[in-house]
Formats: structure tokens, C-alpha cells, sequence
């Protein structure tokens, strides 16, 4: 029998949840799926120049893109700023831990966020 790290089984818990809530409600709503594309790396808590002794496989960091990106900016609360750790015109919405960019044509967006992987919950995603 092969042995699963931690984090690994936490992950796999979270990702099986979040489609057992999502899937059957969205179809309840009547909203269509989205295609989830993006990339996943596990890291410790400070990603920079992390404090000696700090464990580093807590957090699983996510980056959300093509049409489940855009789905996700569009619907956060309309409040935009310029977006200076992409720059080129983007902006970005944000709602406590997640972090929504789009770019200057509104076609094209990317989100960031974190998930505690000890306690399951949100934290920030990337640093810029």
C-alpha cells in the first residue's frame, strides 16, 4: 500500500468537497459548469524568504485562468483598482483572500488564492 503525504490526502478532500457543493448546486440554480484551468503547487505559509524551521507543505497555492477566471472576477464585487503586480493595463477585484486580474481588453483573466491545508481554510495566494 502506498503512503500519501498529508497535504496530499487535505487536498484531495478539498477538491472532492468543493465539487461535491458546487456540481449538483450549480445545476440546481440552472448555471452552467465552467472549465477549471490553472496550476497548483504546495508551499509553506511565506513563500519569500521563509523563517528557518517553517514547515513547507502547509499550503496548497492555486492559480485559477481561462473561463472559470473570468466567471469568478465578474462576479466579485465590482470594486476595480489598477493591477501593479501585472501591470499592462490589468485591473483587479479582490474579496478577502482571492485575488481576481483582468486584462485591459476585459477578455482574459487569471485568480490567485491559497488553501491552508491544516485547516482548510482560504489564505493569500501568490505573492507579486
Amino acid at each position: 500500500m502506498r503512503h500519501r503525504p498529508p497535504w496530499c490526502l487535505a487536498l484531495c478532500r478539498l477538491v472532492a468537497g468543493a465539487l461535491l457543493l458546487a456540481l449538483p448546486g450549480a445545476a440546481a440554480l440552472g448555471q452552467d459548469a465552467v472549465r477549471l484551468n490553472g496550476e497548483m503547487f504546495i508551499g509553506g505559509a511565506t513563500l519569500v524568504d521563509p523563517p528557518p524551521g517553517e514547515p513547507a507543505s502547509t499550503h496548497a497555492y492555486l492559480t485559477v485562468t481561462g473561463p472559470a477566471a473570468l466567471s469568478l472576477y465578474r462576479s466579485l464585487p465590482p470594486r476595480e483598482e489598477d493591477d501593479l503586480c501585472r501591470g499592462d493595463g490589468r485591473k483587479v477585484r479582490q474579496a478577502g483572500t482571492l485575488s481576481c486580474s483582468i486584462d485591459a481588453r476585459g477578455q482574459e483573466a487569471v485568480c490567485d488564492f491559497a488553501v491552508d491545508l491544516r485547516s482548510g481554510a482560504m489564505a493569500g495566494g501568490r505573492p507579486c
